[in-house]
């Protein structure tokens, strides 16, 4: 059973609603999860952190500044707050939150908007709430991160790197205190006109392969070549990511759907031309929004939310954009081309005729 034309403009309203409620971004979390789609400038590194025990490692994960802490070894750590409260716990038995640490409130959004409720007080006693049975904790901190806004040193010289300080955050380990120290650097970003003239290039030469007498095996071709670096950001953004597992499947699972709808539609195209057409242009259509769209920061920012090497991740978006733009436009051109062209019937010269009645 094939899919017909005039199921299309259904099936494609099906899809973009997916797209539209699959492409918003996990939403900040300080102590779980946050939103790993932000791009920036700025460059964070820990420099030094020596916990005295094996087993304890803490490392960026992501651009804007979320720290994860592993901690395999016998010991209990925690992470202390704003204000030196107990904030978080990585032992044995798991990862814990504060629910009376003001920091765990603090860190709900990324400018530390979010005020605490009259329960959060620093010098109470904890309240602890199990995050995770794993002694692996992921959390956004606002002393890891610039939250001013953008230094005099860095307007007057944006082509260069500037050091912008030191930061710290303290740990105790089974009661002995250690402290993590980091920095902050401005890194300039990659100009973004190259990107844009090749993206529009590409996308020129898809549209017209695409409208031409040879679309079936140009489909075929540069359907098959759009799922590769599609599958490479998915995977780089999901191996990136701070959020919570079940938060990276749902949404990882728009992102799948529309590379299965283009690797099904090039299967198709041997045997039902015209539906793997239209479903290998709805597929590459949505990944031009997920993959595409929602990732142009990538190439004008420097630090990007992702595993894969910057000029990987780059090169893989600018095809996705292009391509998966001529996988749309070319059906669209060459479907208005033919329906112009079409041959004149009897039966349409004669209901352009004047009438004869009266």
């Amino acid at each position: 059973m094939t899919i017909r034309l005039k199921t299309a403009p259904a099936a494609l309203a099906v899809l973009a609603a997916l797209v539209v409620t699959g492409a918003r971004p996990a939403s900040a979390h300080g102590t779980s999860h946050g939103d790993g789609t932000v791009v920036t400038d700025y460059r964070y590194e820990i420099t030094s952190f020596d916990p005295g025990v094996d087993g304890i490692d803490l490392v960026f994960v992501g651009a804007i500044g979320h720290l994860q802490l592993t901690n395999r070894s016998g010991s209990e750590v925690t992470v202390l707050g704003y204000e030196d409260e107990p904030y978080l716990r990585v032992g044995p038995d798991g990862a814990f939150v504060n629910l009376r640490s003001p920091a765990t409130y603090l860190n709900e959004d990324r400018d530390g908007s979010t005020g605490a409720p009259e329960s959060a007080d620093a010098d109470a006693d904890p309240r602890w709430e199990r995050l995770s049975e794993d002694p692996v904790v992921r959390w956004h901190d606002h002393r890891a991160h610039w939250m001013t806004s953008t230094p005099a040193v860095v307007l007057s010289d944006t082509g260069s790197s500037h050091d912008l300080g030191t930061w710290t955050v303290a740990v105790e380990i089974d009661g002995r205190r250690v402290v993590a120290e980091g920095t902050t650097t401005w890194v300039p970003a990659p100009d973004g006109d190259p990107w844009a003239i090749a993206i529009a290039g590409i996308t020129i030469v898809a549209t017209l392969a695409l409208a031409s007498r040879w679309w079936r095996p140009m489909t075929a071709v540069l359907g098959g070549i759009l799922v590769i670096p599609g599958v490479a950001l998915a995977i780089g953004a999901w191996n990136a990511s701070p959020a919570m597992w079940s938060d990276k499947l749902t949404g990882a699972a728009v992102p799948a759907l529309l590379l299965t709808s283009v690797a099904v539609g090039v299967v198709l195209l041997g045997r039902a031309p015209r539906d793997g057409s239209i479903i290998v242009a709805m597929g590459a259509g949505g990944l031009v929004l997920i993959e595409g769209v929602v990732r142009l920061g990538h190439l004008t920012s420097s630090q990007l939310p992702t595993t894969l090497p910057p000029s990987v991740d780059r090169v893989g978006i600018a095809l996705v954009m292009s391509l998966g733009l001529g996988l749309l436009l070319g059906p669209i051109v060459r479907w208005t081309w033919a329906w112009l062209h079409r041959p004149v019937t009897p039966s349409r010269v004669a209901n352009r005729l004047p009438s004869s009645e009266g």
